[in-house]
């Protein structure tokens, strides 16, 4: 370390208060201002080893089979029920599962978790997304498309 007011090189000094700024000096230039204490020479800090953290995570996300709309139809047909049975077992409208049966539209998790349970059928299942490891030391900037592998219906990755 460098005295503040003449430059010269200390290896112990001294905190001194000049015109209200708080200053390190050598010895010699300590005496132009009021001594707050001693700076020790420190020892040198070892290296510290900077430990690369690998992590990968495995998250799951629920969605309906491919073909979900036969499915359904299939349960209904063999159970004996019509549209409006099922409508009424599940506690929703007839024009819904005409629409679901005939695959213009797809039910949301929640009324497909309610035809699993009426109709002892398997509906959703679970889509498994890979995160990718990201080493502490990573220089680039990472973008979603860096860190998830999303695989389809059959487990292939896409």
């Amino acid at each position: 370390m460098e005295c503040k007011i003449c430059g010269k090189y200390i290896e112990e000094g001294k905190r001194v208060l000049v015109e209200g700024s708080e200053i390190v000096t050598c010895d010699r230039c300590s005496t132009y201002g009021t001594i707050i204490g001693d700076i020790h020479r420190e020892e040198p800090k070892k290296p510290r080893k900077i430990e690369k953290r690998v992590e990968e995570e495995i998250e799951f996300e629920e969605d309906l089979i491919e073909n979900y709309f036969e499915v359904i139809k299939n349960a209904r047909q063999f159970r004996n029920l019509k549209q409006d049975d099922l409508a009424n077992l599940i506690n929703e409208p007839r024009a819904l599962i005409r629409r679901i049966e005939s695959g213009k539209i797809r039910p949301s998790l929640e009324v497909a978790k309610k035809l699993e349970s009426r109709l002892k059928i398997t509906l959703i299942q679970k889509q498994e997304l890979h995160i990718k490891p990201v080493t502490a030391q990573t220089k680039k900037e990472l973008s979603l498309g860096d860190m998830v592998i999303v695989k389809d219906r059959r487990g292939k990755r896409k």
